[in-house]
Protein backbone atom coordinates (compact mmCIF):
# COMPACT_ATOMS: atom_id res chain seq x y z
CA UNK A 1 0.00 0.00 0.00
CA UNK A 2 1.16 4.09 -1.03
CA UNK A 3 1.84 5.61 2.04
CA UNK A 4 3.33 8.92 2.21
CA UNK A 5 6.69 10.43 4.48
CA UNK A 6 8.89 13.47 4.94
CA UNK A 7 12.71 13.93 4.50
CA UNK A 8 14.43 16.31 5.57
CA UNK A 9 15.54 17.99 2.57
CA UNK A 10 12.13 18.40 1.08
CA UNK A 11 8.91 20.60 1.78
CA UNK A 12 6.65 18.20 0.29
CA UNK A 13 5.24 15.17 1.59
CA UNK A 14 7.01 12.64 -0.07
CA UNK A 15 4.95 9.33 -1.45
CA UNK A 16 6.69 5.86 -1.53
CA UNK A 17 4.71 3.04 -3.70
CA UNK A 18 5.57 0.07 -5.54
CA UNK A 19 6.10 -0.08 -9.15
CA UNK A 20 5.34 -3.45 -11.34
CA UNK A 21 8.26 -5.76 -9.99
CA UNK A 22 7.59 -4.80 -6.34
CA UNK A 23 10.34 -2.39 -5.61
CA UNK A 24 9.39 0.61 -3.77
CA UNK A 25 9.75 4.08 -5.19
CA UNK A 26 10.15 8.08 -4.58
CA UNK A 27 8.31 10.87 -5.79
CA UNK A 28 7.24 14.20 -4.50
CA UNK A 29 3.45 15.30 -3.99
CA UNK A 30 4.37 18.85 -4.71
CA UNK A 31 2.38 19.26 -1.43
CA UNK A 32 3.91 21.16 1.64
CA UNK A 33 4.18 18.94 4.44
CA UNK A 34 1.65 20.20 6.57
CA UNK A 35 -1.19 18.20 8.43
CA UNK A 36 -3.88 19.64 6.31
CA UNK A 37 -2.62 18.45 3.15
CA UNK A 38 -2.02 15.01 4.24
CA UNK A 39 -5.72 13.16 2.74
CA UNK A 40 -4.92 14.92 -0.43
CA UNK A 41 -0.98 13.86 -0.57
CA UNK A 42 -1.93 10.56 0.23
CA UNK A 43 -4.60 10.41 -2.57
CA UNK A 44 -1.87 11.31 -5.08
CA UNK A 45 0.07 8.60 -3.76
CA UNK A 46 -2.20 6.16 -4.16
CA UNK A 47 -2.49 7.48 -7.95
CA UNK A 48 1.29 6.72 -8.22
CA UNK A 49 0.75 3.43 -7.46
CA UNK A 50 -2.82 2.69 -9.40
CA UNK A 51 -0.71 4.00 -12.47
CA UNK A 52 1.74 1.61 -12.01
CA UNK A 53 -0.36 -0.63 -11.91
CA UNK A 54 -3.17 -0.13 -13.97
CA UNK A 55 -2.90 0.09 -18.00
CA UNK A 56 -4.70 3.45 -17.85
CA UNK A 57 -1.60 5.06 -17.25
CA UNK A 58 -3.14 8.69 -18.76
CA UNK A 59 -6.37 8.15 -17.03
CA UNK A 60 -5.75 7.28 -13.81
CA UNK A 61 -3.33 10.15 -13.13
CA UNK A 62 -5.50 13.01 -15.06
CA UNK A 63 -8.53 11.85 -12.77
CA UNK A 64 -6.31 12.49 -9.68
CA UNK A 65 -4.77 15.30 -10.39
CA UNK A 66 -7.80 17.15 -11.52
CA UNK A 67 -10.10 16.05 -8.43
CA UNK A 68 -7.25 17.30 -6.28
CA UNK A 69 -6.37 20.48 -8.64
CA UNK A 70 -10.36 21.22 -8.04
CA UNK A 71 -10.05 21.40 -4.27
CA UNK A 72 -7.52 23.87 -4.60
CA UNK A 73 -9.54 26.13 -7.12
CA UNK A 74 -7.13 25.10 -10.08
CA UNK A 75 -6.81 23.72 -13.19
CA UNK A 76 -5.35 20.82 -14.19
CA UNK A 77 -4.38 20.76 -18.05
CA UNK A 78 -2.40 18.43 -19.88
CA UNK A 79 -0.37 20.28 -22.89
CA UNK A 80 -0.03 18.39 -26.32
CA UNK A 81 3.20 16.98 -27.34
CA UNK A 82 3.95 19.95 -29.73
CA UNK A 83 3.56 22.94 -26.89
CA UNK A 84 5.17 20.89 -24.69
CA UNK A 85 7.79 20.81 -26.96
CA UNK A 86 7.77 24.62 -28.12
CA UNK A 87 7.78 25.03 -24.28
CA UNK A 88 10.49 23.69 -23.49
CA UNK A 89 12.61 25.22 -26.33
CA UNK A 90 11.54 28.94 -24.64
CA UNK A 91 12.47 28.00 -21.47
CA UNK A 92 15.69 26.04 -22.06
CA UNK A 93 16.92 27.90 -25.29
CA UNK A 94 18.53 31.17 -23.90
CA UNK A 95 20.96 28.95 -21.31
CA UNK A 96 22.43 26.84 -25.32
CA UNK A 97 24.63 27.49 -27.66
CA UNK A 98 22.92 28.37 -31.13
CA UNK A 99 24.14 25.15 -32.40
CA UNK A 100 22.56 23.08 -29.65
CA UNK A 101 19.23 24.76 -30.10
CA UNK A 102 20.06 24.08 -33.89
CA UNK A 103 20.55 19.98 -33.25
CA UNK A 104 17.28 20.20 -30.41
CA UNK A 105 15.13 21.74 -32.93
CA UNK A 106 15.96 19.85 -35.44
CA UNK A 107 15.07 16.28 -33.30
CA UNK A 108 11.86 18.34 -32.05
CA UNK A 109 10.60 19.01 -35.32
CA UNK A 110 11.53 15.41 -37.03
CA UNK A 111 9.37 13.71 -34.06
CA UNK A 112 6.86 16.48 -34.83
CA UNK A 113 6.54 15.24 -38.39
CA UNK A 114 6.57 11.44 -37.26
CA UNK A 115 3.43 12.39 -35.27
CA UNK A 116 1.68 14.53 -37.71
CA UNK A 117 2.71 11.64 -40.12
CA UNK A 118 1.37 8.63 -38.05
CA UNK A 119 -1.81 10.21 -37.12
CA UNK A 120 -0.86 11.14 -33.82
CA UNK A 121 -0.63 14.73 -34.06
CA UNK A 122 -3.19 15.85 -31.41
CA UNK A 123 -1.55 14.02 -28.71
CA UNK A 124 -1.74 15.27 -24.89
CA UNK A 125 2.15 14.46 -24.09
CA UNK A 126 0.92 12.34 -21.56
CA UNK A 127 -0.75 9.73 -24.48
CA UNK A 128 2.97 8.97 -25.60
CA UNK A 129 4.01 7.46 -22.46
CA UNK A 130 0.67 5.08 -22.10
CA UNK A 131 1.85 1.67 -21.41
CA UNK A 132 -0.23 0.41 -24.46
CA UNK A 133 0.93 3.17 -27.08
CA UNK A 134 3.84 2.29 -29.33
CA UNK A 135 4.67 5.62 -30.74
CA UNK A 136 7.73 6.07 -29.26
CA UNK A 137 9.30 2.50 -30.14
CA UNK A 138 8.16 3.16 -33.17
CA UNK A 139 10.12 6.36 -33.66
CA UNK A 140 13.34 4.65 -32.52
CA UNK A 141 12.83 2.21 -34.88
CA UNK A 142 12.39 4.11 -38.02
CA UNK A 143 15.28 6.12 -36.72
CA UNK A 144 17.44 3.09 -36.25
CA UNK A 145 16.34 1.91 -40.13
CA UNK A 146 17.50 5.33 -41.75
CA UNK A 147 20.14 6.52 -39.94
CA UNK A 148 23.39 4.83 -38.31
CA UNK A 149 23.09 3.73 -34.73
CA UNK A 150 25.43 6.65 -33.64
CA UNK A 151 22.85 8.84 -35.02
CA UNK A 152 20.02 7.45 -33.55
CA UNK A 153 21.23 6.71 -30.30
CA UNK A 154 21.74 11.08 -30.13
CA UNK A 155 18.27 11.83 -31.52
CA UNK A 156 16.55 9.14 -28.77
CA UNK A 157 18.97 10.67 -25.64
CA UNK A 158 18.11 14.19 -26.84
CA UNK A 159 14.35 13.59 -26.49
CA UNK A 160 15.04 11.99 -23.27
CA UNK A 161 16.34 15.34 -21.74
CA UNK A 162 12.96 17.03 -23.20
CA UNK A 163 10.52 14.66 -22.03
CA UNK A 164 12.37 14.37 -18.28
CA UNK A 165 10.67 17.90 -18.03
CA UNK A 166 6.89 16.30 -17.87
CA UNK A 167 7.94 13.46 -15.33
CA UNK A 168 8.73 16.68 -13.19
CA UNK A 169 5.79 18.37 -14.19
CA UNK A 170 3.74 15.02 -13.36
CA UNK A 171 2.32 14.54 -16.88
CA UNK A 172 3.39 11.07 -16.43
CA UNK A 173 5.82 8.45 -14.06
CA UNK A 174 7.76 6.63 -16.53
CA UNK A 175 10.07 8.56 -19.54
CA UNK A 176 9.59 5.87 -22.57
CA UNK A 177 12.42 7.48 -23.86
CA UNK A 178 14.97 6.61 -21.02
CA UNK A 179 14.93 3.19 -22.03
CA UNK A 180 15.00 2.89 -25.38
CA UNK A 181 17.50 5.62 -25.48
CA UNK A 182 19.91 2.62 -24.47
CA UNK A 183 20.92 2.13 -28.25
CA UNK A 184 24.39 -0.32 -28.68
CA UNK A 185 26.02 1.17 -31.14
CA UNK A 186 26.91 -2.15 -33.03
CA UNK A 187 27.28 -0.80 -36.40
CA UNK A 188 29.05 2.34 -35.44
CA UNK A 189 32.55 2.86 -37.41
CA UNK A 190 35.27 4.02 -35.50
CA UNK A 191 37.21 7.22 -36.94
CA UNK A 192 40.44 6.12 -37.56
CA UNK A 193 43.84 8.43 -38.00
CA UNK A 194 45.28 9.88 -41.72
CA UNK A 195 48.57 8.63 -42.86
CA UNK A 196 51.26 10.81 -43.86
CA UNK A 197 50.84 10.12 -47.79
CA UNK A 198 46.82 10.64 -47.51
CA UNK A 199 47.53 13.71 -45.36
CA UNK A 200 49.72 14.68 -48.18
CA UNK A 201 46.84 13.42 -51.06
CA UNK A 202 44.12 15.78 -49.19
CA UNK A 203 46.53 18.34 -49.48
CA UNK A 204 46.86 18.09 -53.33
CA UNK A 205 43.45 18.20 -53.81
CA UNK A 206 42.60 20.97 -51.69
CA UNK A 207 41.96 24.88 -52.50
CA UNK A 208 44.15 27.39 -50.46
CA UNK A 209 41.49 27.80 -47.51
CA UNK A 210 40.95 24.30 -47.16
CA UNK A 211 44.71 23.34 -46.99
CA UNK A 212 45.22 25.63 -44.80
CA UNK A 213 42.12 24.75 -42.39
CA UNK A 214 43.39 20.95 -42.41
CA UNK A 215 46.99 22.09 -41.60
CA UNK A 216 45.73 23.69 -38.93
CA UNK A 217 43.40 20.78 -37.81
CA UNK A 218 46.40 18.98 -38.23
CA UNK A 219 49.13 20.95 -36.16
CA UNK A 220 46.72 22.35 -33.45
CA UNK A 221 44.20 19.27 -32.90
CA UNK A 222 41.29 21.49 -32.64
CA UNK A 223 37.66 20.92 -33.91
CA UNK A 224 36.65 22.26 -37.87
CA UNK A 225 34.28 24.97 -35.77
CA UNK A 226 36.58 26.59 -33.93
CA UNK A 227 38.84 26.64 -36.93
CA UNK A 228 36.04 27.74 -39.49
CA UNK A 229 35.80 30.76 -37.14
CA UNK A 230 39.63 31.62 -35.72
CA UNK A 231 40.64 35.58 -36.32
CA UNK A 232 44.47 37.19 -36.30
CA UNK A 233 43.43 38.64 -32.96
CA UNK A 234 43.97 34.87 -31.62
CA UNK A 235 47.37 34.06 -33.53
CA UNK A 236 50.30 35.80 -31.56
CA UNK A 237 53.10 35.51 -33.43
CA UNK A 238 55.68 37.23 -30.77
CA UNK A 239 54.46 34.41 -28.05
CA UNK A 240 54.27 31.89 -31.46
CA UNK A 241 51.38 30.84 -29.91
CA UNK A 242 47.12 30.65 -31.02
CA UNK A 243 44.25 31.02 -28.41
CA UNK A 244 40.74 29.19 -28.34
CA UNK A 245 37.85 29.24 -26.21
CA UNK A 246 36.47 26.00 -27.72
CA UNK A 247 32.94 26.01 -28.96
CA UNK A 248 32.25 23.17 -27.62
CA UNK A 249 33.26 22.87 -24.36
CA UNK A 250 34.24 26.68 -23.02
CA UNK A 251 37.94 25.22 -22.43
CA UNK A 252 40.42 28.06 -22.67
CA UNK A 253 43.94 26.77 -24.20
CA UNK A 254 47.06 28.84 -25.79
CA UNK A 255 48.83 26.30 -27.99
CA UNK A 256 52.22 26.42 -29.10
CA UNK A 257 52.44 27.03 -32.81
CA UNK A 258 54.24 24.17 -34.28
CA UNK A 259 57.29 25.09 -36.64
CA UNK A 260 55.65 23.52 -39.86
CA UNK A 261 52.08 25.58 -38.94
CA UNK A 262 54.00 28.87 -38.61
CA UNK A 263 55.74 28.28 -42.11
CA UNK A 264 52.14 28.45 -43.42
CA UNK A 265 51.06 31.06 -40.94
CA UNK A 266 53.67 33.29 -42.29
CA UNK A 267 52.31 32.33 -46.11
CA UNK A 268 48.94 33.72 -45.14
CA UNK A 269 48.14 37.79 -45.77
CA UNK A 270 46.96 38.59 -42.35
CA UNK A 271 44.47 40.42 -41.65
CA UNK A 272 42.85 43.25 -38.97
CA UNK A 273 42.67 41.81 -35.72
CA UNK A 274 39.16 40.54 -35.83
CA UNK A 275 39.36 39.60 -39.31
CA UNK A 276 38.66 35.84 -40.29
CA UNK A 277 41.57 33.67 -40.78
CA UNK A 278 39.69 31.33 -42.88
CA UNK A 279 37.25 33.57 -44.44
CA UNK A 280 34.88 32.01 -46.45
CA UNK A 281 34.45 29.01 -43.75
CA UNK A 282 33.69 31.70 -41.35
CA UNK A 283 31.02 33.29 -43.30
CA UNK A 284 29.67 29.49 -43.49
CA UNK A 285 29.46 29.68 -39.70
CA UNK A 286 28.04 33.03 -39.60
CA UNK A 287 25.01 32.03 -41.64
CA UNK A 288 24.45 28.10 -40.30
CA UNK A 289 25.92 28.33 -36.70
CA UNK A 290 27.36 24.77 -37.52
CA UNK A 291 30.02 23.28 -39.36
CA UNK A 292 27.24 20.92 -41.25
CA UNK A 293 28.14 21.94 -44.44
CA UNK A 294 32.18 22.48 -44.21
CA UNK A 295 32.01 18.85 -43.11
CA UNK A 296 30.13 18.13 -46.06
CA UNK A 297 32.55 20.19 -48.34
CA UNK A 298 35.83 18.03 -46.43
CA UNK A 299 34.01 14.80 -47.33
CA UNK A 300 33.78 15.76 -51.01
CA UNK A 301 37.84 16.35 -50.79
CA UNK A 302 38.05 12.99 -49.57
CA UNK A 303 35.66 11.71 -52.19
CA UNK A 304 37.87 13.31 -54.99
CA UNK A 305 41.15 11.30 -53.13
CA UNK A 306 39.31 7.95 -52.91
CA UNK A 307 39.62 8.02 -49.44
CA UNK A 308 35.95 7.35 -48.79
CA UNK A 309 32.82 5.76 -50.65
CA UNK A 310 31.42 8.09 -53.51
CA UNK A 311 28.07 9.22 -52.93
CA UNK A 312 25.58 8.26 -55.83
CA UNK A 313 22.37 9.38 -55.38
CA UNK A 314 21.60 12.86 -57.68
CA UNK A 315 21.84 16.37 -56.58
CA UNK A 316 18.93 17.74 -54.91
CA UNK A 317 17.58 14.11 -54.48
CA UNK A 318 16.22 13.64 -50.74
CA UNK A 319 17.70 10.43 -49.30
CA UNK A 320 15.27 8.25 -47.83
CA UNK A 321 13.64 4.72 -48.00
CA UNK A 322 14.96 1.94 -45.18
CA UNK A 323 18.56 2.32 -46.27
CA UNK A 324 21.12 3.55 -43.36
CA UNK A 325 22.78 6.47 -43.87
CA UNK A 326 27.59 4.76 -44.48
CA UNK A 327 29.36 6.13 -41.36
CA UNK A 328 33.13 7.07 -42.64
CA UNK A 329 35.83 6.09 -41.11
CA UNK A 330 37.45 9.42 -42.42
CA UNK A 331 36.36 12.53 -41.68
CA UNK A 332 38.08 15.92 -40.83
CA UNK A 333 37.36 14.50 -36.82
CA UNK A 334 40.18 12.31 -37.83
CA UNK A 335 42.55 15.14 -38.25
CA UNK A 336 42.41 15.37 -34.31
CA UNK A 337 43.05 11.33 -33.93
CA UNK A 338 45.92 11.92 -36.66
CA UNK A 339 47.61 15.01 -33.94
CA UNK A 340 47.35 12.43 -31.25
CA UNK A 341 48.89 9.01 -33.13
CA UNK A 342 51.76 11.04 -34.18
CA UNK A 343 52.36 13.04 -30.80
CA UNK A 344 52.39 9.40 -29.06
CA UNK A 345 54.29 8.10 -32.17
CA UNK A 346 56.92 10.95 -31.46
CA UNK A 347 57.55 10.08 -28.17
CA UNK A 348 55.14 12.23 -26.48
CA UNK A 349 53.39 11.73 -23.30
CA UNK A 350 49.59 10.43 -23.21
CA UNK A 351 48.85 13.56 -20.76
CA UNK A 352 51.26 16.41 -22.95
CA UNK A 353 48.55 14.52 -26.18
CA UNK A 354 45.70 14.95 -24.00
CA UNK A 355 46.76 18.64 -22.82
CA UNK A 356 46.88 19.64 -27.12
CA UNK A 357 43.91 18.37 -28.61
CA UNK A 358 42.08 19.00 -25.28
CA UNK A 359 39.94 15.47 -24.72
CA UNK A 360 38.83 15.42 -20.91
CA UNK A 361 40.63 13.31 -18.73
CA UNK A 362 39.42 10.94 -16.50
CA UNK A 363 40.23 12.79 -13.39
CA UNK A 364 37.55 15.56 -12.30
CA UNK A 365 40.25 17.46 -10.79
CA UNK A 366 41.56 18.02 -14.37
CA UNK A 367 40.68 21.92 -14.80
CA UNK A 368 43.07 22.40 -11.86
CA UNK A 369 46.28 20.91 -14.04
CA UNK A 370 48.44 23.22 -16.03
CA UNK A 371 50.51 21.30 -18.64
CA UNK A 372 53.99 23.24 -19.05
CA UNK A 373 54.04 25.37 -22.64
CA UNK A 374 57.56 23.98 -23.17
CA UNK A 375 56.92 20.74 -23.17
CA UNK A 376 53.74 21.07 -25.69
CA UNK A 377 55.85 23.17 -27.85
CA UNK A 378 58.45 20.34 -28.11
CA UNK A 379 55.68 17.77 -29.06
CA UNK A 380 54.37 20.27 -31.53
CA UNK A 381 57.83 20.71 -33.18
CA UNK A 382 58.25 16.73 -33.68
CA UNK A 383 55.30 16.44 -35.72
CA UNK A 384 56.39 15.50 -39.12
CA UNK A 385 56.46 18.72 -41.90
CA UNK A 386 54.07 17.58 -44.75
CA UNK A 387 54.57 20.56 -47.64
Amino acid sequence: MAYIRRVPRSPYWIAAYRDRDGKIQNKSTKLTAVPANRKDAQQIADSYEEAYRNKAVVKTLRDNYSEIATKFNRTWSIPSVKDFMDGWIKMYAPKLADATVTAYRYRINGFLEFLKDTGRGDYGVDELMEQEDTAVLEYRNRLLATVSTVTAKTAMTILSGIFSLGVRKGYFIENKFDELADIKATDATEKRPFTLDELRLVLENCNPEWRSLVLFGLYTGQRLSDLATLTWNQIDLKKNEVAFITKKTGRRMALPIAEPLREHIDTLSRGTPDAPVHPEADRMMSEQKKAGTLSRQFNEILQRCNLVPKKLHRKGEKETGDRRQTVNPLSFHSLRHTAATLLRMTGSSEAVAREIIGHDSASVDRGYVHMDAGAMRDALNRLPKLA
